[in-house]
């Protein structure tokens, strides 16, 4: 029988599978130390940020502080004086108490979820710190943003009509605040402690902690202790996009799959969710299908370990994941007390190959995600196989022209096509 073998890059479309992992800024070392940012220190990073210049924000939570870390590299300290506290005015000497969350309007003014001091606050262009929300006291409480309790929350985004939501955390309720009528309310969630899904406050959640948001104003939350990825659409419909309630690890179809304390995550502009799986020690991905996979990082194993995931990296507990401006996503590690960042692959374009005289074989579209597709005459007979880079077959079919490449992690894989009319490939694409 003649034979092709060809090698192929599996990757996941629009954003990719991130493939290599490197630390943007931090040295694993804990404390509050300024300069480049493979010099500086952090001390329990927790959710990031980015501006319209691309300079990225952290919540430095043990430190009381927010941190910047500019398009140069430099980490400074943006706002907080580094002593816990409550206290207003200008950024350098406003004190946060234990600060987790943070995003930014258009309009340039940063939000804080200040957790310990149980209140929202907001950082302006100015460097003045102001008070949004919350009464300061441990509680759960609606009602104008003067009397709102809240319970130690944890992160935060904003929809186009800036309309702040929060990660209720103690009270396992998202809140909304309205900053046109100046007013808190319960988004979704009953405030019992159940994996339930419904319409407002018929749901329940868990321990919610992580949120994010998509262009079409539908809201994601890692429901901690639930272990699952719940969405919430504008009309307050609740459904666990991902996870079935058990704790675990499992790549797959999202109500099969398994998370283990999953907390902050993020969604890129094709509709696809990214998740610090903390206590799995990895980020997963989760595409437009419901598929899980996972992109980083080796299941069950905290560590510190750069590189190229087919070859294995390591990350420590990733508390959250956010898309950044080159397609790249920074992870913030917070047992490696560092800021990492997920490259993606470079191969965006279809690309051909030269084979004997005449003939190629075509990517399209490259990266891929789920099914492997080979067009052309293979004749009545032949096989495909699908191999590692240490050789050791993954899957073999016969005459079919369709594979499934469920559960395959990202990496670098050889397709073999045996039969006597291989030459007839015209093109494999990956879809």
């Amino acid at each position: 029988m003649r034979y092709l073998i060809w090698t192929i890059l599996f990757f996941s479309p629009i954003l990719n599978f991130a493939q290599t992992l490197e630390t943007f800024a931090g040295t694993g070392i804990p404390g509050l130390l300024n300069g480049p940012a493979d010099e500086a220190r952090f001390s329990g990073p927790e959710q990031t940020a980015v501006d319209q210049e691309g300079n990225v924000y952290v919540c430095d939570l043990f430190n009381h502080v927010i941190r910047k870390i500019d398009l140069n590299g430099e980490v400074t300290t943006f706002a907080g004086s580094g002593i816990e506290g409550d206290q207003l005015g200008q950024k350098e000497t406003a004190q946060f108490y234990k600060p987790s969350g943070i995003t930014f309007d258009d309009s340039g003014n940063l939000y804080v979820v200040d957790k310990n001091n149980n209140k929202i606050k907001v950082i302006r262009p100015n460097g003045m710190v102001e008070w949004v929300a919350g009464s300061g006291q441990a509680g759960y409480a609606d009602g104008s943003v003067e009397s709102a309790m809240f319970n130690q929350p944890t992160y935060i985004c904003i929809d186009e009509f800036n309309n702040l939501y929060l990660a209720g955390n103690n009270d396992n309720r998202i809140r909304k605040i309205d900053l046109s009528t100046q007013t808190v309310s319960t988004f979704a969630g009953s405030g019992i402690q159940a994996l339930q899904d419904g319409v407002g406050t018929s749901a329940s959640f868990f321990l919610p902690q992580g949120i994010a948001i998509d262009q079409d104003n539908n809201i994601y939350v890692g429901d901690r202790n639930n272990n699952a990825i719940r969405k919430i659409t504008p009309d307050q419909v609740v459904t666990t996009l991902a996870g079935n309630g058990g704790a675990g690890f499992a790549d797959g179809p999202g109500e099969q799959a398994k998370f283990n304390g999953p907390k902050g995550l993020t969604v890129d502009s094709a509709g696809n969710v990214y998740v610090a799986d903390r206590l799995n020690f990895v980020v997963r991905k989760i595409d437009t299908e419901g598929v899980v996979s996972t992109i980083a990082g080796t299941p069950g194993i905290s560590g510190y370990l750069d590189g190229e995931y087919s070859t294995g990296n390591l990350i420590g507990r990733a508390v959250n994941v956010i898309c950044f401006q080159d397609q790249s996503l920074l992870v913030s590690d917070w047992t490696n007390e560092t800021i990492r960042k997920l490259l993606p692959n470079p191969f965006t374009e279809t690309e051909e190959l030269e084979l004997p005289p005449n003939k190629t074989v075509k990517i399209s579209p490259n990266p891929c995600s789920d099914i492997l597709r080979i067009e052309g005459q293979l004749g009545e007979q032949f096989q495909i196989t699908l191999s590692n880079i240490n050789g050791q077959v993954l899957k073999q079919e016969e005459n079919t022209t369709s594979i499934h490449l469920n559960g395959f992690l990202p990496g670098i894989y050889f397709l073999q096509i045996l039969g006597e009319n291989y030459l007839n490939v015209e093109k494999v694409v990956i879809k």
